[in-house]
This record gives C-alpha cells, sequence and structure tokens, in this order.
C-alpha cells in the first residue's frame, strides 16, 4: 500500500474531553495509535501547520487549523486509508468534532 491510499484528516474540538473521546473511539475500532494524534495548544500551532503540509494538507488549510490551535481549541490528526475515510468522519462527528472535509470526498470520488 503506498502513501496516496492515505489521506490526513484534521479535525477540529472545543473540548478536550471531547477530542479524547474521539481518539477513544478511534483506537477501538482498530485505527493505529500511531496515525491518530491530539494537538492542541497555541505553541503547537506552527509545527503543526508544517507537519500538516508535509502530510499532504493544503497550506490555507494548515492555516485554518493553526489558527483554531491559537483561539484554544484542539485538533484530532488522522492519517487513515482511504476507505476508512467515512468511519473516521462519522467517529469524529459522533464526538463533536468538525471537518473540513476534502472536495473528492465531499463529491464521492473516493
Amino acid at each position: 500500500m503506498d502513501a496516496h491510499d492515505f489521506r490526513t484528516l484534521v479535525a477540529v474540538f472545543d473540548l478536550p474531553e471531547r477530542a479524547d473521546r474521539a481518539v477513544h473511539h478511534l483506537l477501538a475500532d482498530g485505527h493505529d495509535e500511531e496515525r491518530v494524534h491530539i494537538v492542541s495548544g497555541a505553541g503547537a500551532a506552527h509545527d503543526c501547520a508544517s507537519g500538516l503540509k508535509e502530510a499532504g494538507v493544503p497550506e490555507e488549510a494548515g492555516a485554518y487549523y493553526e489558527g483554531e490551535l491559537r483561539a484554544g481549541r484542539w485538533l484530532v490528526v488522522v492519517s487513515c486509508q482511504t476507505c476508512d475515510v467515512p468511519g473516521v468522519l462519522g467517529a469524529i462527528g459522533r464526538h463533536g468534532g468538525s471537518v473540513r472535509v476534502p472536495p473528492e470526498v465531499r463529491d464521492g470520488r473516493v
């Protein structure tokens, strides 16, 4: 399986408890803990934006997520197989996270 079979999804949470519950849900669903991360704190904003860019997240989206961190929100970053995207989105949504859905996912091209 090559890197093109994976997507990086970033969810924004307003409370750390919600982010924690989403991560536990994803791990219980069998996602690798090395591919599911919580990011928090304004100090992490710059490093997160550059890390997301390296993971294939567009620069403008990275700037958006940087702003969310600076505003005191929590991010859950998930690298998953393309076929797992709907399940990841469902788990995130059940725990109150919001995701900027990539056009190819939104339009059903995945």
